[in-house]
């Protein structure tokens, strides 16, 4: 588990659009209905299985259904830069929302079958400068990314980074999760 990436670096990204949400439980279900996903794990953390959490984020998908929900809406996952300049802002902020968790509310520390995910959307708080939701809470993010180090110059400017191995099994989540083990994670970045 890594605090942020690094080293911190200047990239160009070309306009793209996000979802302000996060994929609901009820909305990747008509994909599994349509045959266009598979069911996520069942276990008791999970949300599969569950009629009462259709407004809940689905959770326990790895990148590859992650990429098939995106493939059947007609989008992709966001390039981890994407997901960066979403969550962090121009302004290097550590939360979605700033700096400060102070006052601040998300769906954090929920670390049982009982309580588990939130609905989307529930914590006005959790909001990034771009209008997106639950970056600081509730469920980890995949972004389409492959595990890879930062070996940028800082004298070469990029333009949407982006890295694919295709002999990498390895993967990268963002954000904070609902089973956070304290309030306000920063922008977390998961390996796996």
């Amino acid at each position: 588990l890594e605090d942020q990436p690094g080293p911190e670096h200047w990239v160009r990204l070309r306009a793209f659009y996000i979802d302000i949400d996060e994929v609901t439980l009820g909305a990747y279900a008509e994909c599994v209905s349509a045959g266009a996903c598979t069911e996520p794990d069942r276990s008791p953390l999970c949300n599969w299985g569950r009629d009462d959490r259709r407004d809940h984020p689905v959770n326990c998908v790895d990148r590859e259904q992650a990429g098939a929900y995106c493939a059947w809406k007609g989008k992709r996952l966001p390039t981890e830069a994407e997901w960066e300049y979403v969550g962090r802002g121009t302004d290097g902020r550590r939360y979605p929302w700033g700096d400060s968790v102070r006052g601040k509310r998300g769906c954090w520390n929920r670390y049982s079958a009982r309580l588990g995910t939130c609905p989307i959307g529930s914590f006005p708080d959790d909001v990034s400068w771009g209008g997106v939701h639950d970056l600081g809470g509730n469920v980890a993010e995949w972004v389409a990314d492959s595990l890879c180090s930062y070996p940028y110059d800082e004298t070469v400017e990029l333009v949407d980074p982006y890295c694919e191995r295709p002999t990498s099994s390895l993967g990268v989540q963002r954000g904070a999760s609902w089973a956070a083990s304290h309030r306000g994670l920063p922008l977390w970045r998961r390996i796996y």
